[in-house]
């Protein structure tokens, strides 16, 4: 429902932030308005793109070779995983690549997550996704759980903080990852 879409604007969702301040009230309405007819252009049926003389087999045989291209990357990106070793220069391209600087620090200034200076091997309070108070090390195990669950426990600073779920990384770029904080310690 639009009412959804107008919530994602105003409260964010996942990595998306809130646009509460920045964007009005009716623009905010206006960008729903160009999002469902977006969505209605992609629902054309075939009779009404005959009327403009789309070549609908052609547009599929494109579509088919995209996917079968993208398959074949994907295919070879896991290839390429199960014979690479976790490094903290590949954890350094992960954590670019996922845009991660944008909420965390690196040298302790706020953000909108934690820093990651003095990060390892530190204690912290932290919220349990079952509401509990408790106290972590923030040690490897910690870090993955972070980056794959991090809803599971949060820093008590941060409890309101959404941060997304990287379960999608390969297990050498978790591992990568892990480095890399462990050697900003350096």
């Amino acid at each position: 429902p639009d009412g959804a879409l107008y919530s994602a604007i105003y409260n964010g969702v996942r990595t998306m932030p809130s646009y509460a301040t920045q964007v009005k009230v009716e623009d905010r309405w206006a960008i729903v308005a160009y999002i469902r007819a977006l969505q209605e252009s992609q629902n054309i049926s075939e009779e009404e793109l005959a009327e403009y003389e789309v070549d609908i087999d052609a547009l599929q045989a494109k579509a088919s070779q995209a996917q079968a291209q993208a398959d074949s990357v994907a295919a070879e990106r896991e290839a390429d995983q199960e014979t690479m070793e976790a490094s903290v220069s590949m954890g350094a391209d992960v954590i670019a690549a996922n845009a991660c600087g944008t909420c965390h620090s690196e040298d302790g200034s706020a953000g909108i997550g934690p820093t990651w200076q003095g990060l390892f091997g530190s204690e912290a309070q932290v919220v349990t996704a079952e509401g509990e108070t408790i106290t972590v090390t923030k040690d490897e195990d910690y870090m993955r759980e972070s980056i794959v669950e991090p809803s599971a426990k949060k820093p008590v600073d941060y409890a309101q903080a959404v941060m997304a779920s990287y379960s999608y990384l390969s297990d050498v770029e978790i591992e990568s990852i892990v480095l890399y904080l462990k050697n900003l310690e350096n």
